[in-house]
């Protein structure tokens, strides 16, 4: 069985890529994984849907990945000429995490590649995953700005509202329903700087108060 050495992976319902990655994440050092080279189509499968491998196929893989701490995980390293991800799975074939890899580990990994042949692997397609259009940040301050604006509707806060509309727009409105509408409007668009912008000032508020 072939085996690749000293990974890091980042496991997670989503697969992050290597620069969005934060120090919190559920970051695992691999002394060694198994190591399967597959054909684009596996790897475009891998990447657009959620899957779950055959129960008789991973046999051979149960318990061969190894951390550095020596814990066994039962996990593959799948690597085409395009991509690598690696899959965390139990023992039915469920896919409980899954990660890409670092910059430098992919130029070892497509050394290696180029080395193997490509191999079978046995799954199947479950439902398709939804494209992700924004970066990670973007992503997490729109989530924090929803969070808020529900809570502004909650305890019928004008004030804070209106502090919020402000920062957005630059000027003052008067009705509290006008407002929440037009910052629920706002967010739904493309991300932009203004938005991280108030996410941190509004992060400064909740300093203030400890």
């Amino acid at each position: 069985m072939p085996y690749y050495y000293d990974l890091l992976v980042n496991l997670d319902d989503e697969l992050w890529e290597y620069y969005e990655w934060e120090k919190n994440d559920n970051l695992l050092l691999f002394k060694k994984v198994p190591f399967i080279r597959v054909n684009e189509l596996i790897m475009k499968d891998f990447l657009e849907y959620q899957v779950s491998l055959d129960k008789e196929w991973i046999n051979p893989y149960i318990n061969k990945a190894i951390l550095k701490n020596n814990k066994k995980m039962t996990g593959v390293l799948f690597a085409s000429l395009k991509e690598a991800i690696f899959f965390e799975f139990d023992e039915t074939g469920k896919v409980l995490g899954k990660s890409k890899v670092l910059i430098e580990d992919w130029n070892n990994i497509y050394e290696l590649v180029g080395e193997r042949k490509n191999e079978s692997v046995l799954y199947e397609k479950l439902e398709k995953i939804a494209p992700r259009l924004e970066f990670r940040k973007a992503l997490k301050d729109k989530h924090f700005l929803e969070i808020e604006i529900n809570s502004l509707v909650e305890k019928q806060d004008k004030s804070k509202c209106a502090y919020i509309y402000y920062e957005f727009f630059g000027k003052n409105k008067e009705d509290f329903k006008e407002m929440i509408n037009e910052l629920k409007e706002e967010i739904k668009g493309p991300y932009t700087l203004k938005m991280h912008e108030v996410v941190e000032l509004i992060k400064m508020t909740y300093k203030e108060r400890l």
